[in-house]
């Protein structure tokens, strides 16, 4: 019972820690671009949104491969934890 609720607490620290890179982009981002907005009073909203949608797309691109990488060693600790061999069908 002990081994489930501590992969359950690292499991959703996993999620939280691999879901701060691409919200802490779009966050900034947020910021940065509605400053430049509001300085040069541009109103339209969908400059900021594709400049979101492309920073947080770079974010996990240049991310993908440390966060699938976790997560691989996070199912690697539940298969070991329930007894299934690595690369068993």
């Amino acid at each position: 019972m002990n081994d489930i609720l501590s992969i359950t607490r690292d499991a959703l620290a996993l999620v939280l820690w691999l879901s701060l890179p691409p919200l802490l982009v779009a966050a900034l981002t947020g910021i940065l671009v509605g400053l430049v907005q509001s300085v040069t009073q541009l109103q339209d909203q969908a400059i900021s949104y594709g400049i979101k949608v492309i920073t947080v797309t770079l974010t996990v691109f240049f991310t993908g491969a440390w966060m699938r990488n976790e997560l691989m060693r996070m199912i690697s600790r539940i298969f070991a934890l329930i007894g299934v061999p690595p690369g068993a069908p």
